[in-house]
């Protein structure tokens, strides 16, 4: 059940507060406004972690480009995006 809910994205801290909720090894859980609460806070999570991965991914695509422009197309130099922020003459070192 354990390996269920760490492939599910859930981290420790979210197993911990849903263990006490299951009512069954599926798991199946026992409906309760906290345990919504908690997998929908997580849901959105892994929602934004999702948008991050590829955004990361093609930011980096497009940093690759030679001659690309990053200015103006809403990319900022976040420290996530691999490139997003570097002078051109600093792209090839993203290769």
């Amino acid at each position: 059940m354990i390996r269920q809910l760490a492939d599910a994205g859930l981290t420790v801290e979210a197993m911990r507060d849903l263990l006490p909720c299951v009512i069954s090894p599926e798991p199946t859980f026992h409906p309760c406004e906290r345990l919504r609460a908690r997998l929908t806070d997580e849901l959105a999570k892994l929602d934004r972690r999702l948008a991050d991965i590829s955004r990361s991914q093609v930011a980096a695509y497009l940093a690759g480009l030679p001659g690309e422009d990053l200015r103006g197309i809403g990319l900022k130099g976040s420290g996530r995006d691999p490139g997003v922020g570097l002078p051109p003459e600093k792209w090839s070192s993203l290769r």
